[in-house]
């Protein structure tokens, strides 16, 4: 819900797994709850969040500013702290820029490759992308990127494009 002055408000709840044995928002099912709160001006936002869900709970924030002249920097972070005895915290954050270019976007991301524990190698994701029109209603972007991984396991490397059709 948008207010006045660039506030707004989003709430959430949800449950996974109920059948018409085991009704939602019961112990057998998965609930979810989640809360957000918003600014938004002109040339910066800030966004905090809550979500509680049946085996954690995740905090996070997120933000933007536009500096006049510069491109639009962008980040998050969220902490979970999972419910389970013996369980670690998790974090995982990202930072991206974007700048209008000829007549698209360019858009650049970096950070952290999922979730991660708290004594875990970190492992990163990065991507690049240029969104552009293709007319009124439809706009293409082709992008590529990279996700790291741990041990063994090669990185994955990527490129493709999406194409969005707006009525």
């Amino acid at each position: 819900r948008d207010f006045a002055d660039g506030w707004s408000v989003g709430l959430g709840v949800s449950s996974m797994g109920a059948t018409s044995t085991q009704g939602a928002f019961t112990k057998e099912s998965n609930d979810y709850y989640a809360v957000a709160v918003g600014y938004t001006a002109d040339t910066y936002g800030l966004t905090f969040g809550f979500s509680d869900v049946d085996t954690a709970s995740y905090y996070g924030v997120v933000g933007s500013i536009t500096p006049e002249g510069w491109p639009t920097l962008s980040g998050g972070i969220e902490v979970g702290d999972p419910e389970a005895a013996g369980s670690e915290d998790t974090t995982q954050w990202s930072i991206g820029a974007t700048q209008d270019l000829g007549e698209g976007t360019l858009a650049l991301t970096y950070g952290t490759n999922g979730a991660i524990s708290d004594n875990a190698e970190e492992v990163y994701a990065y991507d690049i992308s240029y969104s552009y029109p293709i007319n009124d209603s439809m706009s293409f972007t082709p992008f590529a990127y990279v996700t790291e991984a741990t041990g063994t396991t090669e990185d994955t490397t990527g490129i493709g494009a999406n194409v969005s059709f707006s009525f």
